[in-house]
C-alpha cells in the first residue's frame, strides 16, 4: 500500500569509516503477512532498536519496536547488518540495516 526508505550516511568518508545505515517501511495487506514471512530466516539474536537522526513520522516507536516479530536481512535488501521487523496485526515490514 505504501513504502519509505532513508538512507544515511555515517562517517564523512574521508578520515574513516563512509558506512550506511538505512531504514524502510513496508505497509501491505495484513493477510499478506504469511507470504512475506515465508521469504525470511528468523533472527537468532536480539534485535536492537534503532531510528533515523531525525525523527520521522512513518518510523516506529520503541513500544511498537517490543511488539515485533524479527528475520534476518538478508533475503531483502542483500546487506548481512540489521533486521526486518513484522507486525502481522497491521501489516507493517520494518527494515534496519547498516554497513560497517
Amino acid at each position: 500500500f505504501d513504502a519509505y526508505f532513508l538512507e544515511e550516511q555515517i562517517g564523512d568518508g574521508v578520515a574513516g569509516p563512509s558506512d550506511y545505515q538505512a531504514f524502510y517501511v513496508l505497509k501491505v495487506a495484513p493477510q499478506d503477512i504469511p507470504q512475506w514471512i515465508n521469504l525470511l530466516t528468523p533472527l537468532e539474536d536480539p534485535a536492537q532498536y534503532a531510528e533515523p537522526s531525525q525523527a520521522r513520522e512513518w518510523w516506529l516507536d520503541r513500544s511498537t519496536f517490543a511488539e515485533l516479530q524479527f528475520f534476518k536481512p538478508g533475503s531483502l535488501t542483500g546487506r548481512l547488518n540489521g533486521w526486518v521487523g513484522i507486525s502481522q496485526e497491521t501489516g507493517h515490514i520494518y527494515i534496519f540495516t547498516f554497513t560497517m
